[in-house]
């Protein structure tokens, strides 16, 4: 393999590039995370919507994840395989994530459990209390399932009567990463640890429920750390197809919250949209994952109101 490709060490973060003889790019690995960001079949993500204009991403960047934090080592074999899985169309990361979409068809296993379709974000909050949609919805909520955590309670689903099929935005990016397999079928582990609460201790370290917690303590490496204030874009050369992107979208008066500066929103950035960054979270207002412009744009630099709210980014 070393005599096919070629190997580049970049910095900011440390990561391993890898190109051809030719310099046409296949891979590229960060340390201490377990993202990897491949070549592929060219490929649209792309989402209909009749008020704002349908809206779509094009390019041949595939995203999968390691059996473990990159630290040098590569696994030739792996690289192949997920190369391979790559031209299969076996889905990735970013094609698991458009499966819960607006219009998406229902994905069963092979025991008949539903674990892909159409996903709202969760019911309508009563009267006069902020929010569109109430947020809660896991995983977990939306397959109907008893989960047990490691060394934390079980959680019991929501009651589907009033949260069917829901996952509110972390639990979007908890099914994606945490539940789903993005390279099924190749013998290698393919998703990531799950906890309900902060395990920072524990190793390997897993994804815990909330998006500010997702943000500091969840695997993997902090690409834009969060300052409190808007992500400059001086950074967004930093962020790679596949980085979780954190806001603080709160618009409340700040004397009334709780905590200020609070990261209350995720989701994960799927490419250049006619040079804007855009990127697919599950939302409130359009009730449920979504990459289009209902109500705001799902963009990073077009300073309307996710980008104003843009605070970090992080690489699993």
């Amino acid at each position: 393999m070393s005599e096919a490709y070629l190997f580049q060490a970049l910095t900011e973060p440390d990561r391993l590039e890898v190109r051809d003889r030719d310099g046409n790019f296949f891979a590229l690995f960060t340390y201490g995370a377990y993202t990897v960001t491949l070549a592929g079949p060219e490929r649209t993500l792309f989402e209909r919507e009749e008020t704002k204009g349908d809206v779509s991403v094009k390019h041949t960047i595939w995203v999968r994840t390691y059996p473990k934090p990159f630290t040098g080592e590569l696994d030739t074999a792996w690289f192949e395989k997920a190369l391979e899985a790559n031209k299969q169309g076996v889905p990735d990361i970013l094609a698991i994530a458009m499966q819960y979409i607006k219009g998406a068809p229902p994905i069963c296993d092979d025991i008949g459990l539903q674990i892909a379709g159409d996903a709202e974000y969760g019911p309508k909050s009563e009267p006069g209390e902020d929010g569109v949609r109430k947020e809660g919805a896991d995983f977990n909520d939306y397959l109907k399932l008893r989960w047990n955590f490691e060394g934390e309670e079980e959680s019991r689903p929501l009651d589907r009567e009033f949260y069917p099929l829901s996952l509110d935005c972390s639990g979007f990016i908890r099914m994606v990463w945490g539940y789903r397999h993005n390279f099924s079928g190749f013998g290698y582990t393919d998703n990531l640890p799950l906890s309900y609460k902060i395990q920072p201790a524990r190793s390997p370290i897993p994804i815990p429920r909330r998006a500010r917690w997702i943000c500091e303590s969840a695997p993997g490496i902090k690409v834009i750390p969060n300052n409190g204030t808007q992500v400059s874009k001086s950074d967004f050369e930093k962020l790679r197809i596949g980085d979780l992107v954190f806001f603080d979208g709160d618009t409340r008066d700040t004397e009334k919250r709780k905590e200020k500066g609070v990261i209350d929103h995720v989701g994960i950035f799927i490419g250049l949209d006619r040079g804007k960054h855009r990127f697919i979270s599950s939302r409130k207002r359009i009730n449920g994952p979504t990459l289009s412009d209902f109500h705001s744009p799902s963009l990073l630099d077009d300073n309307q109101y996710y980008a104003k709210a843009f605070r970090a980014a992080r690489r699993f």
